[in-house]
């Protein structure tokens, strides 16, 4: 099995930019339908979110101002950023900035890519940074490395990365018919039940979700 780099990366960007242009869409109409309601209330209540994170009715204002609604300021835990110029946002390792991001849900507009920089991940559960802004996600997700990153050998150096003929990433790509990626020859650094970290076709795949391995 013979596949392009560049034309599966320029298929993945399309893919992307696509569902960035029907995100931005549906916020902005959002704006006008979910910020409507708030503004007859003389006074807009607290939200307490899915971690318990408490909203003051001045954040759930400016949240509503950016777009989110009241169910997505529920869903998502919205880290804030540091009000402080001497404040700091949690800084993201340089091998995981500029990744591709995909998730089952984000801010309710359902399966979503998105280029963010990723600030910590593991089984079913992910932090990333979008948009200047700071999300703690939940669920099956996937992280495409276009620069892989430079992984030590198992076992203190001493054995090799288990090598697959064919490996089979379920439920990944939006927008596709099929939403499986196959990828030949794989190198696997990382596996367990519903998560692995791989290389194949010069990229890091990392993949919170189902998946098979032929040899």
């Amino acid at each position: 099995m013979k596949i392009n780099k560049d034309r599966f990366l320029n298929a993945l960007m399309q893919i992307t930019i696509a569902s960035l242009l029907l995100l931005t869409y549906k916020l902005k109409a959002q704006t006008v339908t979910n910020t409507a309601p708030d503004s007859l209330n003389i006074q807009t209540q607290s939200i307490t979110n899915k971690q318990g994170k408490v909203f003051s009715p001045r954040d759930v204002r400016e949240l509503h101002s950016l777009g989110y609604s009241n169910k997505q300021i529920v869903d998502f835990e919205v880290i804030e950023q540091p009000k402080t110029a001497s404040k700091k946002l949690v800084s993201t390792s340089p091998d995981l900035k500029n990744a591709l991001v995909y998730v089952t849900d984000f801010l309710g507009n359902g399966k979503t890519g998105l280029p963010a920089d990723v600030i910590s991940l593991k089984k079913n559960s992910l932090k990333f940074r979008f948009g200047g802004k700071d999300f703690a996600y939940s669920g099956h997700f996937s992280v495409l490395l276009t620069t892989p990153r430079k992984h030590k050998n198992p076992f203190a150096g001493l054995s090799s990365p288990e090598m697959v003929k064919l490996l089979t990433l379920e439920n990944f790509l939006k927008g596709q018919s099929n939403e499986t990626v196959l990828l030949p020859n794989a190198k696997i650094w990382e596996k367990s039940d519903n998560f692995i970290d791989a290389e194949a076709l010069g990229i890091e795949w990392i993949h919170s979700g189902s998946y098979s391995i032929s040899n």
